[in-house]
Order: structure tokens, then C-alpha cells, then sequence
């Protein structure tokens, strides 16, 4: 349908620039035809204002998300960390089981204090 009104206002604007073989059109279609571009006009912009709005809220969506993504990220890296620490000190404390010479090394309880740190480091970030 609009596209019939546009289709008669362009051949109103050719009549109103002087093409003499179109006839004169009535005034009040005129009016009409006005009014229908007037109302889709209205429409189509309220639809681009929702759209916009949709938009934005879909951007600050997608910003949330990433910002969620990257915290998740950061905890994982820092679990990774606190895993490596934690087995460095089980290695550590491993090793010194092993040791055929204990009074040679350090005591075994300071392995087991470096371990049961490292355990509570990654117990603690884990809550």
C-alpha cells in the first residue's frame, strides 16, 4: 500500500514541476496520501527506536558476559597457580621421604607446613 502512495506523489511533484500531460490532483487525496507517508513514516521510526533500544540492550549484555568470562578466566589461571603450588610442595615433601639421609636436609615438618599451606591457599580462593 505505501508503496502505491509513493508511486501517486511522485507523479503529483512531476504534475506540480509542470508535466501538463498528467491531470491535476485532487487536493484532498492529496492530503491523504500525505498523511499515509506521515503515519508509515511514524511507524518505521518508532520501530527503529526499538531496535536501538533492543540493540543497547543487547551490547550491555554481551559486555556483562564478557566481563563474567573473563572473572571465570582469572579463576581459573589462579586455580592452575595454586594447583602447581600445591604439588611443587608434595613433590617437595615426597622427595624428602625419600632422602636416604635425613639429618642432611631440612626437617620434614617444614615440607609439611609448605604443603599444608599451599592446601589452605587453594582452599581458601576455592570458596
Amino acid at each position: 500500500m505505501i508503496h502505491e502512495t509513493i508511486k501517486k506523489l511522485r507523479l503529483y511533484n512531476k504534475w506540480r514541476r509542470g508535466d501538463e500531460e498528467l491531470p491535476q490532483p485532487d487536493p484532498r487525496e492529496i492530503g491523504i496520501w500525505i498523511e499515509e507517508i506521515c503515519s508509515y513514516a511514524e511507524q518505521v521510526g518508532a520501530k527503529c527506536d526499538q531496535l536501538r533500544i533492543d540493540a543497547q540492550r543487547e551490547a550491555e549484555h554481551h559486555d556483562r558476559m564478557v566481563g563474567e568470562l573473563e572473572r571465570v578466566y582469572d579463576e581459573r589461571d589462579d586455580a592452575r597457580r595454586l594447583a602447581e603450588a600445591m604439588a611443587e610442595k608434595a613433590k617437595a615433601l615426597v622427595a624428602r621421604w625419600d632422602q636416604p639421609s635425613w639429618k642432611d636436609v631440612s626437617p620434614t615438618a617444614g615440607f609439611i607446613y609448605d604443603l599444608r599451606n599451599a592446601v589452605a591457599a587453594y582452599e581458601a580462593v576455592k570458596k
